[in-house]
């Protein structure tokens, strides 16, 4: 009896333990993520700082390397490839006027344009009472159709 009531007190304790781990660490992520601006800009500053010093400290060195390579102290004698450019051939094509295109029909005077079926979008459907009227008239619509009453246009 007393081996099971000590080994149900450590497991107590290794459970407290555990969850004051567990406790601290949601503590410290929730300040990281709080703060998380602020950390990234300090440490943005300290590499800056960083590598602020060892340009200040190298100086002399990076100075001497660029120095020393200059560009005309490269000499090619003999040169393996040659290149011919030549500039690409452009032909210029002149600005044309924009012209709006009305046909018109009929001299202008409207004309009757009888009731028909239209196709609509995929998705679409026709209304109850565009239904209703074809069904009266012996029109018989198509899935994605809707019927169209008459009407006067004069042109195309």
């Amino acid at each position: 009896m007393k081996e099971e009531n000590m080994h149900i007190e450590s497991e107590l304790r290794n459970q407290n333990t555990s969850s004051n781990e567990n406790a601290e660490y949601s503590m410290f992520a929730g300040w990281v993520k709080k703060h998380k601006k602020g950390i990234l800009i300090a440490g943005g500053a300290i590499v800056a700082i960083g590598a602020g010093c060892l340009v200040y400290k190298n100086w002399d060195s990076i100075t001497s390397i660029f120095k020393s390579s200059k560009p005309d102290s490269i000499v090619i004698d003999k040169p393996k490839v040659s290149v011919k450019a030549a500039m690409p051939v452009v032909n210029v094509i002149p600005e044309t006027q924009i012209e709006t295109v009305s046909k018109i029909i009929n001299n202008g005077e409207p004309y009757g344009v009888c009731r028909h079926p239209r196709n609509l979008p995929n998705g679409w459907n026709a209304s109850a009472e565009k239904i209703a009227l074809a069904l009266e008239n012996g029109i018989e619509l198509r899935e994605h159709q809707t019927l169209v009453e008459s009407y006067f246009k004069n042109c195309a």
